[in-house]
C-alpha cells in the first residue's frame, strides 16, 4: 500500500483494487445467478451469462496487468557494488 498509494500513485494503483472487484463481482453475481436460474429451472439470460463473463474477464486481465507493472517496475541494479 505504500508504494503504490503513498509513495508513488501510478495507473497500477488503480488496476488491483479495480480488478479485485470486477472479478468479485462476477464470481458473485455469476454464481447467485446459477443457483436462482437452476431453482427455478430455467436457462439464464444470455445478457446475464455475458455480463458476468465479460466482468471476470477484464478483473482477471486487470490483475495481470497489474503484476506485469509490478515485476518491471523492481529495481534491477544494486545500489550499491559489492566489495
Amino acid at each position: 500500500a505504500y508504494t503504490y498509494y503513498i509513495r508513488d500513485f501510478t495507473l497500477a494503483s488503480l488496476e488491483l483494487p479495480a480488478g479485485i472487484m470486477l472479478t468479485l463481482f462476477g464470481v458473485i453475481a455469476g454464481g447467485l445467478n446459477f443457483l436462482n436460474s437452476r431453482s427455478l429451472n430455467q436457462a439464464t439470460p444470455t445478457g446475464t451469462l455475458i455480463l458476468v463473463s465479460m466482468s471476470v474477464l477484464v478483473g482477471i486481465q486487470l490483475i495481470l496487468s497489474f503484476f506485469s507493472f509490478d515485476i518491471e517496475s523492481s529495481p534491477t541494479k544494486p545500489i550499491k557494488r559489492i566489495i
